[in-house]
């Protein structure tokens, strides 16, 4: 690898995945923010029940982890940030996850629309030609009763499941 390519390669934009303390992602993303780094923390709802109540909570979709957009050569500087244990590595090497990824986690969340019949069998891959989710890919799950079907887009081990009419959904 010649000097120039390293140099682009280190000072290149991208998104990594860093690895929090548990419980921790929420106060990672705050003090990130704060010193104008980019980054992402899904979130979806869920409600826990106490003993003399119940509450809706926004909760990592992603336990322990958070998308942070920003370079190679800034990674240990980031890791200062007592919220970080280290980024997800692979063969030694930050791992760096797909921008369209990333857009695909942020058009999802928070996204239902009903469905009618669909003709394809589970595990077929199809993407989303129309309405918000347009572009976004994924595997045709199961199906709820004849009017409903799940979607799934995986990352990080963590499926997010969205329902869209048949009318928008190819084969990919």
């Amino acid at each position: 690898m010649h000097i120039k390519e390293r140099h682009s390669r280190n000072t290149e934009m991208r998104w990594f995945i860093a690895y929090t303390f548990p419980k921790a992602e929420h106060k990672a993303a705050e003090k990130l923010q704060a010193m104008d780094v980019t980054c992402f923390l899904p979130l979806h709802k869920v409600v826990r029940v106490w003993s003399d109540r119940k509450k809706v909570m926004s909760v990592p979709l992603f336990p322990n982890y958070i998308f942070i957009y920003t370079t190679l050569s800034r990674l240990s500087e980031l890791l200062r940030f007592r919220e970080l244990v280290s980024f997800v590595t692979f063969d030694g090497e930050a791992v760096t996850v797909k921008e369209s990824l990333v857009n695909s986690l942020k058009m999802v969340m928070g996204y239902e629309v009903t469905v009618e019949t669909f003709r394809h069998h589970p595990g077929t891959p199809v993407k989303i030609i129309e309405g918000p989710l347009a572009g976004v890919e994924g595997i045709l799950e199961k199906y709820k009763g004849t009017s409903r079907l799940t979607l799934q887009i995986q990352a990080l081990h963590r499926t997010v499941s969205v329902e869209v009419s048949c009318d928008t959904v190819i084969i990919a």
